[in-house]
This record gives C-alpha cells, structure tokens and sequence, in this order.
C-alpha cells in the first residue's frame, strides 16, 4: 500500500487519518480473497447502502464480488417543514388578560408541594402558548436577484426563444455577459458574508449550499437497523432506562458539606419584574418546554428517572456536583483530586502506594452511593522517569497502563508529547477548511 509515496505502517496510518477526519466506514464484513477483507465500501452515509454483499468471483478473478444497491434519496433527503410558534405575533394582550384571571392565592394554597405547584402553573403556561401563539412553518429563503442581472436574464431567455431570427452568437454573447455578471454577483455577495463577523451567518451559508441536514442517521439494534424517527426516540429512552438502578440503600450518612443555611429569600414583584424584563428576546428552548413547543411527539412512551441526575437540565450540573463533591475528602492526604462534569483524575507525587490506596477509597465510595465505575475506561499514566513495576486494580481488575491518552479534547502522551495532538487538530482543521471552500465558489 502506498500513499503519497509512503508504505507501510506510515501509509496505513495515513488512510486510517483519512477514513476518521472524512467520517467514513467500512462496510464489507466478509472475508473477499481468502480468509481477508481486501475489498472495501467506504461511506459517510450508511443509510444510503443497501443489500451489501459478498459473492463468488466473477470470471477469472481471485476477488470475491462485492454487490450493493445506493439509495439516492438518503443523499437528497426530502426536507421537513416543522411547523414552529412565533412568538412574534403572539397575542399578548388576550394573555395578560388571562393571566389576570388566574386565582394564583387559591392555585398556590391546594398545592402539597413547591413540585405540584410549578406543575401548575407551567401548565398554565403551555395551554395559553398553544392557545394565542401561532404555529407557522418556515420559509425557504431565496436571494432575489438585482433587477439588472433580472433583465439580462430576460435577454437571454428571449434570445435563446429567438435564436433562429437573431442567430447563436448573439444568445451565446447575452448567456456569456449574463455568466460573468453572476458571477461577480455571488463573488461579491461571498465576500460579504466571509468578512462579516458572525460565525452562524457563515456556516449557514455553507449548510444551505451543501444542502446538509441534521437528520440522525439509521441506528443499529442488534443486527437490525432503525430508520424511523419514532423507533429511533424509543431506542435511545430504552437504552437510557436500562442505565437507571433502583437504589438499595437508604440509610446511608450524608456528611452536610457546610452549617451555613438560608433563612429566607426575598421574592417581591419589583424584583421578579426587573427579571423578566431583563430576559433576552429570544425564542430559546427551555427544559420545562417554555417558551418552544414540545419535542415529545416521536417516542411511544416515556421512561422513568429513578436514580442518578438527569442531563440537560438547568440545575443538571450543579445537582451532579453536589453529587460527587464528598470525593476529594475520601482520599488518603497527600492524594490530589482533578474533576470536571463526570471526567475525575486522582494524582500523587511518587508515592505509588498512596495511590493504589486512593483507588480502594474510590471504590469504597462509589460503592457507598451505588455508583458504577467502568474499568474500561479508567487507565493509569505515568509521567517522567523511574516510575514502580506496580499494577494497580480498581475491584479486582487491574487497570491498564496508558502511554497516551485523551482528556477534555486534549490528547497527551507519558512523555508530554502533542504531536499527536497537533496532528488531529491539523486535520480537524483541513476538514473544515474544505468544508468551507467547498461551499464558497469565489
């Protein structure tokens, strides 16, 4: 194998390079000559092979046969209009009215708790959104072209009607004219929107002219695979339920991290006024569904959260480091603590023991809080010279030595080496430069 005059394992890391930064897959899962896979579809839309095969040689040849279909529409999807709430004309008066109405002393009373309260009155909320905020479906946006090129557009169309009274050159002339004026147009208009300073306005541009959707694409369930949305939402809350654990143990001492406590909070409608009309003109989703409309429609049913901290919600992260914010202070001293959402670090100064010790307390409190640690994922790493021919284990497993690793986006080596790094960032960087050009036609 070689690429760009290079053979061997540099060549082959090249093309495994390629195939990543080019989010390809391989799809032929059967041997094509002898008992090895030398044969190869590559894609970056697996939706859009169909029936791949592997079958016998054709004629003479010592390659097995590799048969598929390419679905064209999985290239070209169909676009999908979601209707939206404009809340830009929204009839705010006939809310206000409503909301005038509510008897919110009596709502507040017959509430048992501060949940059913917020319950109801998000509740409110949703049915006046749905009542006075319009549902409208987006609008293709189409660049109206200056109306000189729309006359020599015109020309063209009558001299091409023409053409056996006014002769081809003087059509092919006209188109010619008309060619370079579009030209300049969509150049000029180009630059515009590379020098502007907006970053969305940029990669909007570049999403509408590569026609790229967000769609998820189809999913593997076993050896089957999902296409539907709906089937889709189901999968992903089915794999989430199974994830969740009813706890076991109820008795468990929680150690208050702090005897400082809140007498009251002082909420008055001054206060609560100069919130609202600090919020931001947007039409941004929130987690309880105000002020966008529900994304709930795909899934059958929905999946109870016993345990654990539900993601995407506003007080998700800090509900989580309260969670696991105890850690540091089960550690052996002289052990040091590094965490960062669900990503932690334990580290010490050439005291090996010191550190296994710190793995046993580790365990014995995830253990405590019935939280699971994943061996795989979970790798020791030693930095400078001399270090012990110690194994370390983490519930009876010992748990690999890794010479490079990757942390928060950050890919280091033992020996503080970012070649690698670098490497996959350059790359990243050459991806979305030909993303970019690709796009552009200056």
């Amino acid at each position: 194998m070689t690429v760009n005059g290079s053979t061997g394992a540099t060549a082959a890391a090249k093309f495994v390079q390629f195939c990543k930064s080019n989010n390809l897959d391989q799809l032929v899962d059967k041997p094509t000559h002898g008992l090895n896979i030398l044969d190869i579809v590559l894609t970056n839309n697996s939706s859009a092979v169909k029936d791949l095969s592997v079958i016998a040689p054709f004629s003479t040849s010592d390659h097995n046969v590799v048969c598929f279909s390419v679905d064209v529409k999985a290239f070209n999807p169909k676009e999908h209009y979601i209707p939206f709430r404009d809340f830009s004309k929204g009839d705010y008066s006939r809310i206000i009215d409503e909301l005038l109405l509510v008897d919110w002393i009596e709502l507040i009373h017959y509430s048992n708790s501060a949940d059913e309260c917020y319950s109801r009155y998000i509740s409110i909320c949703h049915a006046l959104i749905r009542k006075y905020i319009p549902l409208v479906f987006p609008k293709q946006r189409i660049y109206a072209l200056p109306r000189k090129l729309l006359s020599l557009r015109s020309k063209v169309a009558f001299f091409h009607r023409n053409i056996h009274i006014y002769g081809s050159s003087k059509y092919a002339s006209t188109a010619a004219k008309l060619k370079r004026a579009l030209a300049l147009w969509t150049s000029a208009r180009e630059e515009r929107i590379a020098r502007s300073s907006s970053s969305k306005k940029l990669f909007s541009y570049c999403n509408r002219e590569l026609k790229l959707t967000d769609e998820i694409p189809d999913l593997k369930d076993g050896d089957s695979l999902i296409h539907g949305d709906q089937q889709k939402a189901n999968l992903f809350a089915s794999y989430f339920e199974d994830v969740y654990r009813l706890p076991t143990k109820f008795n468990v001492e929680l150690v208050p991290v702090t005897d400082k406590v809140i007498d009251w909070v002082d909420i008055n409608c001054e206060s609560v006024y100069r919130v609202l009309r600090a919020l931001p003109n947007r039409n941004s989703t929130s987690p309880d569904g105000i002020p966008y409309a529900f994304l709930k429609n795909a899934a059958l049913g929905t999946y109870p959260t016993v345990s654990g901290v539900p993601q995407g919600t506003c007080l998700g992260p800090l509900m989580f480091l309260l969670y696991i914010n105890d850690l540091a202070s089960v550690l052996p001293e002289g052990v040091h603590c590094s965490i960062f959402a669900d990503d932690s670090k334990i580290y010490t100064i050439s005291n090996a023991s010191l550190l296994q010790q710190a793995i046993y307390a580790l365990a014995s409190w995830a253990d405590k809080w019935e939280l699971s640690i994943s061996t795989e994922k979970t790798f020791v790493m030693g930095f400078g010279k001399n270090h012990p021919d110690m194994d370390f284990t983490l519930n009876g497993s010992v748990l690999v030595r890794a010479h490079e690793i990757r942390d928060l986006g950050v890919t280091y080596t033992d020996d503080f080496n970012f070649d690698r790094y670098i490497a996959d960032i350059t790359a990243k960087a050459k991806c979305r430069s030909n993303y970019i050009l690709k796009a552009f036609k200056i």
